[in-house]
């Protein structure tokens, strides 16, 4: 699963967008993701809908960034205490832009 979230703002700031994905356990592995991934901002670069996006990876889960970091976006930063985990902690964010 692959979504892409648009924020823009009409009062001038740059066409912003966020991408997250989820792939099944059977999927995962292969480099569909990332290759989904780099369509997504192909388009979204493309078609006009964003000139600026993120990618947040929970710090932990190293599959998530490897996806981001084969799609070329590159770490910009850390978000502390972001995601709330099943076990009611928080995890931190890596930040990913595309340059």
């Amino acid at each position: 699963m692959l979504g892409l979230d648009q924020s823009e703002r009409p009062w001038g700031y740059a066409k912003r967008a966020e991408i997250g994905y989820w792939a099944h356990p059977d999927g995962r592995g292969r480099g569909v993701v990332a290759g989904a991934v780099r369509l997504v901002t192909r388009h979204a670069r493309d078609s006009g809908l964003a000139s600026s996006l993120l990618i947040r990876c929970a710090a932990g889960n190293a599959a998530s960034r490897r996806v981001a970091e084969r799609a070329g976006y590159r770490e910009v930063g850390i978000q502390p205490a972001a995601e709330p985990l099943r076990d009611g902690q928080l995890a931190d964010l890596v930040l990913y832009s595309s340059p």
